[in-house]
């Protein structure tokens, strides 16, 4: 009987481990993708990709993430209070769950791109978090690795869903959704450091936010993220429709209200009262390109 409870709090520990709700913050990245490719959900094909990428692999680093910072206070990246890790099974089912998604993808899916992206996204979660290796660690490894894996690969398997050859898509149009994409990591990545700093610093890491200190921090993504609404505002107002550039633009400018908000009373707060703030803005910040993408891709908009 013991057993069974054990074996139940493990794989309760897991699933948290997984983050899937914070993989849900990625997704916009996926489907903005797609609406840039002229994209269709309504494919076996998109929800055999979405599947493995948000659940399975997107949750397998997250989860071998944590047993190598092996975190017992919270909150830290995105859970409140972690499960404590203890022994190794962390690890053994972290990978597990990597190698079910690379294999999911090896049998369903038509294209050799995502396969390979799968296989390269596996690897690089070692790089970033392996105490030899971390990139994690460093200010400028982890950066590049976030922008180029979570954001812009993330967002040319969207764009590739139902075009590989990338036809009828401009390099204009292909490169300003990338840029869209790249300054959203930009200002998004250093904002999920900045409430964890004294916790990094334990780990011995070196991150943006600690790098640059919370000021300059909330200076460098709220341009980041100004540049990335401005540039959104842009493509979706050419190729699309004036008024959704108009909404995207006002949005922009009610995030850099609240971030400041957030600013003027991030000093005053608590390491939990500032966790739940950043989390009310990426929900926010979900929810609207959700609603966008949804509104394309089912032709609402």
């Amino acid at each position: 009987m013991l057993d069974v409870s054990n074996s139940i709090t493990l794989l309760t520990n897991f699933f948290i481990h997984l983050r899937l709700k914070f993989s849900l913050f990625l997704a916009p990245i996926y489907l903005y993708g797609i609406i840039i490719g002229n994209g269709n959900i309504f494919t076996w094909e998109f929800w055999i990709e979405f599947n493995i990428l948000h659940i399975f692999l997107y949750g397998g680093v997250y989860a071998l993430n944590d047993y190598y910072d092996r975190n017992e206070q919270g909150p830290i990246g995105g859970l409140k209070n972690p499960p404590p890790v203890k022994g190794d099974s962390l690890f053994y089912l972290a990978w597990l769950w990597k190698l079910i998604g690379l294999s999911l993808a090896i049998i369903y899916s038509t294209s050799v791109q995502f396969i390979i992206v799968c296989f390269l996204d596996i690897l690089m979660s070692v790089a970033y978090s392996h105490p030899k290796i971390r990139l994690k660690g460093s200010p400028l490894g982890s950066i590049l690795l976030v922008i180029f894996f979570q954001g812009f690969l993330t967002y040319y398997l969207g764009i590739i869903l139902n075009n590989s050859q990338l036809n009828g898509i401009s390099f204009i149009k292909f490169w300003l959704g990338a840029f869209v994409i790249i300054f959203l990591i930009l200002g998004t990545y250093p904002l999920t450091q900045i409430y964890q700093i004294e916790q990094d610093k334990c780990q011995g890491d070196s991150t943006i936010a600690i790098v640059l200190g919370i000021e300059k921090t909330f200076q460098f993504s709220s341009l980041c993220l100004l540049i990335s609404g401005t540039l959104n505002s842009l493509l979706i107002g050419y190729y699309y429709h004036w008024w959704e550039s108009v909404i995207i633009l006002i949005g922009s400018f009610l995030f850099q209200y609240n971030l400041r908000k957030w600013r003027n009373i991030f000093s005053q707060q608590t390491v939990y009262e500032n966790f739940q703030i950043l989390h009310r803005l990426f929900s926010i910040q979900t929810i609207f390109p959700f609603v966008f993408c949804l509104g394309h891709l089912l032709h609402i908009l």
